[in-house]
């Protein structure tokens, strides 16, 4: 970790890259799995949607420091997204185990 509190941002961004790469895991297994089509549809977005960002995160934190630094504006922006999106797609699992009576 850095001490200097010009980049304290970035560790988080990048911790909450692979945490979105674990959640994506999973994802596309769930996707596979739903039987209603328009549910499959509109999953399918998010999940969309969380793998550009997650890619787009991973990409802007893995630049040298000065480079990020640069960027900083737009990693703030997307780890805020990011952990929304996560959510999401994490919350909409937890729904369809728990209407499964808590089998995935």
């Amino acid at each position: 970790r850095s001490a200097d509190p010009d980049v304290a941002w970035l560790p988080a961004a990048a911790a909450l890259v692979e945490r979105c790469r674990g959640t994506l895991a999973w994802s596309y297994a769930h996707a596979y799995a739903e039987p209603d089509d328009a549910k499959r549809q509109l999953f399918a977005c998010a999940q969309k949607q969380l793998e550009v960002f997650t890619e787009e995160l991973s990409g802007l934190s893995e630049r040298s420091p000065t480079e990020a630094a640069a960027a900083k504006q737009r990693i703030v922006f997307l780890t805020a997204a990011l952990a929304k999106y996560r959510a999401n797609i994490a919350e909409w699992e937890e729904v369809v185990a728990a209407g499964a009576g808590g089998v995935s």
